[in-house]
């Protein structure tokens, strides 16, 4: 109960067991550094950037095995790790070094970044997730990456405005230039 004498949310909601936990106690990501690499295609998006279920689903769907290891490209600086047990479940955020851009990595079930690491290229910051009812999983019914590509971070939007990655000739600037998928 809290201190108004009302109940409290325990550590299972209706998203599952244990999804208030936070991003800070994500497993850390197995890697022995010899993976083969997915090719990320159009081919492997479950779920488009654009409406969905009345409101804008900004990002795109990745579906690919719980577990797939999350291999960021660039340098960069984590500017958020959270968890949204409504929405994204356990996710991070990495602004490229000299850009006005980030990204946002969504569903997953391990992290190895928190705030304020810098990210070097090759570093793995986490794994795909997304299966329902397990920590980290948000509002998923499946294990996906969901991936957003934002612009125009700033002190007002420190998070950026989502764009859609998909467009022409935008997959390859806005999605594989930034992250590899890896075949754990």
């Amino acid at each position: 109960h809290d201190r108004r004498g009302g109940a409290t949310k325990s550590s299972s909601s209706k998203y599952g067991p244990n999804s208030m936990l936070g991003i800070e106690n994500a497993p850390k990501v197995a890697y022995n550094g010899s993976y083969a690499k997915y090719d990320i295609t159009r081919k492997n998006i479950s779920s488009g950037y654009g409406p969905r279920w009345k409101r804008l689903h900004a990002g795109i769907d990745i579906d690919l095995p719980k577990g797939t290891p999350i291999q960021y490209l660039k340098t960069g600086k984590v500017i958020k790790a959270a968890n949204n047990p409504g929405g994204y479940g356990w996710y991070i955020v990495i602004q490229a070094d000299g850009e006005d851009s980030c990204i946002l990595l969504g569903h997953l079930s391990a992290a190895n970044v928190k705030v304020g690491d810098i990210v070097q290229p090759n570093d793995i910051v986490a794994a795909i997730g997304g299966i329902a009812n397990e920590p980290g999983a948000g509002k998923s019914t499946g294990d996906h990456l969901h991936y957003e590509y934002r612009v125009k971070v700033s002190t007002k939007s420190p998070t950026g405005i989502p764009i859609n990655p998909t467009t022409k000739n935008g997959f390859a600037q806005y999605v594989t230039s930034y992250i590899q998928l890896l075949k754990p």
